[in-house]
């Protein structure tokens, strides 16, 4: 299914990402007024002393319905549970999105149908414009009536894992903006011979492989740096810069290689040096220093830095370098979501982030390394917090 929908998203992300950026650059506040506002509810509306009431042998269409409050809801994982024995999902998949609000479906689904559990992850798609920010429908589960309640009604809720992200400036990419989630509940009377459906078993994702910190030999001149990488530690995102509370702070790679460009006054560049900046937990940022070699003369210079799954970034300031010392450059923060090498943040690096997709089930297309630079958020996975980190990012698409 995924490749399929790659296709469409080709041309969607093509046109609508410049719109995107363009609609969705607006001043930053100084402060996050983070709420968790988001309703899920089923329809038709019911109650333990209201219930809905169903005989043996009944489908039972429940709508779920999502009123987003203030936020804008873009990745939704449905996490839907139901007493087996009274209730069977109509199908091998019995939750049916709207192909309007929620045409994507990032992974999945998972059903079953032993438990009476179904979860899937789906999405607005790679137009962040299109967030649900009035109630919306969210798609059709069909139930069969199967076995009779008795004098209390059965249940069918959301689980645990049910999530709602959100790419609303007071939101963070990572923050379950989920406020509440309410059941739908049934009586059926009479007794049927249900129906049951195989179990699908996941099979057990693969495990991260870290990259290697390349050795690098010291020299007389010196770079100093301070790096935020945007979901990880005391950084925010493009979205919402000033938040991080929700941020990875716990990243699966304390260290990162970048890439050190170094400019002179006619743009022409200079050198190019590896190096290594190492997370920093007390205060959420990475930092270090560079040999840049003996070549370096005394003038001023513009100096960019570049990190696998970042955008390069330009020092915010011409750098006078002064040969055999330390340098200490000004802070910097690089955007996250370029995993493919090219600088511009595009669909080739949505497609690679779809096939390496993998919170329910094995990823579609995923080596290693890629399961690495898709990781935006360096948690040891890649799911719906990267996702929505992508889109949350792509108001900018190319590096300095």
């Amino acid at each position: 299914m995924k490749k399929i929908l790659l296709a469409g998203f080709f041309v969607v992300l093509l046109v609508g990402l410049p719109i995107t950026a363009f609609l969705l650059q607006k001043p930053q506040e100084l402060r996050s007024r983070a709420t968790a506002a988001t309703v899920l509810s089923f329809s038709p509306v019911s109650s333990p002393s209201n219930p809905i009431a169903k005989k043996v042998g009944d489908t039972i269409p429940l709508d779920i319905m999502i009123n987003p409050g203030t936020n804008a809801i873009s990745t939704l994982k449905l996490q839907l549970h139901f007493d087996p024995g009274k209730f069977q999902g109509v199908g091998t998949s019995p939750f049916v999105p709207s192909s309007t609000s929620f045409p994507t479906i990032v992974e999945g689904p998972v059903y079953n149908s032993n438990s009476g559990d179904f979860v899937v992850t789906i999405s607005v798609g790679s137009d962040p414009t299109k967030a649900i920010r009035t109630t919306t429908k969210v798609g059709t589960l069909t139930l069969t009536a199967a076995n009779p309640t008795d004098a209390t009604a059965s249940i069918v809720s959301f689980g645990s894992s049910t999530q709602a992200l959100s790419v609303a400036s007071t939101d963070q990419a990572s923050e379950n903006v989920l406020a509440t989630a309410t059941p739908a509940y049934i009586t059926i009377s009479a007794i049927p011979t249900p129906t049951l459906i195989p179990t699908h078993t996941p099979t057990p994702l693969p495990t991260d492989t870290p990259t290697p910190t390349p050795i690098l030999t010291p020299s007389p001149t010196l770079f100093s740096f301070t790096v935020f990488l945007h979901g990880i530690g005391d950084s925010g995102d493009n979205a919402n810069p000033t938040s991080n509370s929700l941020s990875n702070k716990n990243p699966q790679h304390q260290a990162h290689t970048i890439t050190v460009s170094v400019y002179n006054t006619t743009n022409q560049l200079v050198i190019n040096k590896l190096g290594t900046i190492t997370y920093n937990p007390d205060d959420g940022d990475y930092t270090g220093v560079v040999p840049m070699g003996t070549t370096l003369t005394t003038g001023d210079y513009t100096i960019k830095i570049k990190a696998d799954s970042y955008l390069q970034k330009r020092i915010p300031a011409i750098v006078h370098i002064v040969p055999a010392t330390t340098m200490n450059m000004p802070t910097v923060s690089l955007i996250a979501g370029e995993t493919t090498g090219d600088n511009v943040i595009s669909i080739l690096d949505y497609n690679m982030l779809l096939g390496c997709y993998s919170d329910l089930l094995p990823p579609t297309f995923c080596d290693a390394n890629k399961q690495v630079l898709t990781d935006l958020n360096d948690d040891g996975n890649v799911n719906q917090i990267d996702y929505n980190l992508f889109l949350r990012e792509i108001t900018v698409q190319n590096g300095d």
